[in-house]
């Protein structure tokens, strides 16, 4: 009996040790103003273990309690995180709360889960797109991915602007003149903030499904070198990437997906997080 419980002992402590979580640092603003700026709470979530180091990337995927030892609900607009590498055998994962009230000293809980993400071209995590300037408007994804990603140019995009504004248009006729002139105002000055410059190196890819699921791009060039990447923003489903020198239409994509296959979902749960 001693020995099946000292059996089970083990195998317990090595489920739990293969992978841990623990607080690394929590950054607290309280302040009487209105300021979202001034009132924040950010925590950073180690994820460490044997189990981690298989993995790459690590990522908060949902949220679904967040509550201080006053009862006040701390969950903001952000439910998810944006992947972090694993570096070695661990990960820092960064989440973003609204402030605890203001008698609060611990957060009395934070649950929900964790991503880890180990993407390989077998499991659908890793997707190599030879030539991909030939697949304009094209979804360079499988057919089975909860995703779908359209190569752009300039003149692809432009052409797209340009359908939009006609269904736009066409819709504002059926509006009153008062309504139109109105509503012509707001469509300006939308145009102006979603203004594109094309004057950098750049891939541009339309998004449709959930664009968190689009992990990270590569162009590599003919002997497998890897261009530098710029930044990257999104706006209005497009996500565009910025690169350190001219992108040719006949280099390598390589995209990181998110796939069930490639993924690992772990519990989040952790008590009594003393504030600052």
């Amino acid at each position: 009996m001693k020995n099946r419980l000292l059996l089970l002992a083990v195998l317990v402590s090595n489920l739990v040790f293969s992978q841990r979580m623990s607080i690394s640092q929590v950054y607290e603003a309280r302040s009487t103003g209105t300021s979202s700026f001034r009132n924040q709470t950010e925590i950073e979530i180690s994820v460490s273990g044997d189990e981690v180091r298989k993995y790459k990337f690590a990522r908060l995927a949902t949220l679904t309690k967040a509550e201080d030892d006053q009862g006040f609900d701390m969950i903001g607009e952000k439910t998810s995180s944006d992947y972090a590498e694993v570096s070695g055998n661990s990960a820092t994962i960064r989440l973003e709360l609204v402030n605890a009230s203001r008698k609060a000293e611990t957060i009395k809980e934070l649950s929900g889960t964790v991503k880890l993400f180990a993407p390989t071209e077998a499991n659908g995590g890793l997707v190599k797109i030879k030539n991909f300037g030939s697949q304009v408007n094209k979804d360079l994804l499988p057919k089975d991915k909860e995703l779908d990603v359209l190569f752009l140019t300039k003149e692809s995009y432009e052409l797209l602007v340009n359908e939009d504004k006609a269904k736009r248009d066409a819709e504002l006729k059926k509006q009153t003149k008062e309504m139109q002139e109105l509503a012509k105002g707001m469509m300006e000055i939308m145009d102006a903030f979603s203004f594109h410059d094309w004057s950098y190196p750049q891939i541009n890819l339309m998004i449709k499904g959930d664009y968190n699921k689009l992990v990270d791009v590569k162009v590599l060039m003919p002997d497998g070198t890897e261009i530098n990447r710029n930044g990257s923003s999104y706006t209005n489903n497009l996500k565009t990437y910025f690169f350190s020198e001219e992108i040719k239409p006949s280099y390598t994509m390589v995209l990181t997906v998110e796939t069930s296959g490639a993924v690992k979902t772990i519990p989040l749960n952790m008590k009594e997080i003393v504030l600052p």
